[in-house]
């Protein structure tokens, strides 16, 4: 796929007259992205719930994680359970009256079902008639967590359906399965939430780590671009029609890319995909058309990989520059998620459906699937995309650094996480903006992109 670089001027330069179909397939496809994550963000009767609900849930796993930790130490120790838990514990206290009130409301069916957890987790008596909608809604989950925490005792051969049957995220469907356990007898029904302090510990070294070497890591960057000028991006001196050539290469990808993911949704209704199967479907029938499209003139001209700067040309020394760059944007990333989540704290905390997935479960046919699509196959067509296309082609208007802002700001958009991450992820692409310009390749860009989404799951999975 990464070709030889090619020394021949490209024939984007020599065309004339001006084309805006791409332009304006490219502003509708952002203003319908951004449209979209508004939307998702929102589309809750009341985002404040959410996020009440959210934080809720937060809390309740923690407590229950530290329930074990406690127990676990307890034993050890030889000391008074109780003694040792209560402290933790009574920060539920508080949640448990604001989640009857919104359950009492008898609209709010996540209330009513953290209501019943709180409660019973802290022996508070339950309100048997806010549990009414549980009973009443056609879906097996609720009807699970009504025969919970209705019943005053159950046996072990349900309560091992249900630890099968039900989720393991939101937090309170884990928590029901070890409330159902507790109800038939089983004394060591806290061990769902063991925690394995290798992989915290880990976790937070890696963390740690991303620290550590920030500093070298700009020392060495500055070093080594000071004793090499900037090469420039790898598609420059375009014409205005030629920029506009790559606005419709870009905008083709992105609409393929929309059309691929609505079959890939079919697949999954018709033939029972799972949707890690099927983001990895969406990756590859996205890299095939790629490749065909490069391949393919359109307007009487060819755009190359290796125009848009995928090359071997100074190869090891590019991959140098990405894992360099990688450890540059990853700690300031992580700062500027923190920021976007108290500034949009009023929304639903963000989260994208890969992390979701991996949190429920780290299953082989689940995390394989994720991680080649997440760590390899996205980061080669949003590079492609985003570096090698639609940043050169609004330089070419705009602009060095307005163009880096502005494709930066439209990367960060069309992610599914919400307005909270799109400060980090343009930071991200601003990054990558960056290496491409210094090295005139592509090839940084990917590996920066690889490495940070390897890191994002590697994290997840160490610390669910």
């Amino acid at each position: 796929m990464i070709q030889e670089g090619t020394t021949e001027p490209s024939k984007l330069n020599t065309l004339t007259g001006r084309n805006f179909i791409g332009w304006i397939v490219l502003a509708l496809f952002f203003i319908l992205s951004i449209g979209t994550s508004l939307q998702n963000s929102t589309s809750e009767d009341s985002p404040r719930n959410r996020r009440l609900h959210e934080r809720q849930q937060d809390l309740l796993a923690k407590a229950m994680k530290h329930k074990w930790f406690q127990l676990n130490t307890a034993v050890k120790l030889k000391a008074p359970w109780k003694e040792l838990t209560d402290p933790y514990f009574k920060d539920l206290d508080p949640e448990i009256g604001t989640m009857r009130q919104l359950a009492g409301q008898g609209q709010d069916l996540m209330a009513v079902k953290l209501y019943a957890a709180m409660s019973y987790e802290r022996g508070r008596q339950i309100d048997m008639r806010l549990l009414q909608p549980l009973s009443s809604s056609i879906h097996p989950v609720d009807q699970s967590l009504w025969k919970i925490y209705s019943s005053t005792t159950l046996t072990t051969q349900y309560a091992e359906t249900v630890v099968d049957s039900l989720p393991d995220t939101p937090a309170v469907y884990k928590v029901a399965k070890v409330h159902a356990l507790e109800k038939a007898g089983v004394k060591d029904a806290i061990s769902l939430y063991k925690v394995n302090t290798g992989n915290v510990a880990l976790a937070s070294l890696a963390s740690l780590a991303q620290v550590w070497f920030w500093i070298p890591a700009v020392v060495l960057a500055m070093v080594y671009w000071k004793s090499r000028p900037p090469r420039g991006i790898p598609m420059d001196n375009l014409t205005p029609r030629g920029a506009d050539r790559l606005a419709i290469h870009a905008a083709m990808i992105l609409v393929c890319f929309e059309v691929v993911s609505i079959l890939a949704a079919l697949l999954m209704g018709l033939l029972s995909f799972s949707s890690s199967w099927a983001s990895l479907t969406v990756g590859l029938l996205l890299m095939m058309m790629i490749l065909a499209m490069q391949r393919s003139p359109f307007d009487g001209v060819r755009v190359s990989l290796a125009e848009m700067g995928l090359t071997k040309e100074n190869f090891g020394a590019n991959v140098w520059v990405g894992v360099l760059g990688f450890f540059i944007e990853m700690p300031i990333a992580v700062i500027l998620a923190t920021v976007g989540d108290r500034i949009f704290k009023f929304l639903p905390a963000p989260t994208h459906p890969a992390s979701q997935l991996l949190e429920a479960t780290h299953k082989f046919t689940v995390v394989f699937p994720l991680i080649l699509f997440g760590s390899v196959i996205a980061p080669i067509w949003e590079e492609l995309t985003f570096r090698g296309l639609i940043f050169p082609a609004l330089n070419r208007f705009i602009g060095f650094v307005p163009s880096i802002l502005v494709s930066s700001l439209l990367f960060g958009l069309i992610h599914p996480q919400g307005p909270a991450l799109v400060l980090s992820l343009a930071w991200v692409g601003a990054v990558s903006c960056v290496v491409s310009y210094r090295t005139k390749s592509l090839v940084p860009c990917i590996v920066l992109h690889c490495l940070h989404n390897t890191a994002i799951f590697a994290l997840t999975i160490l610390v669910s």
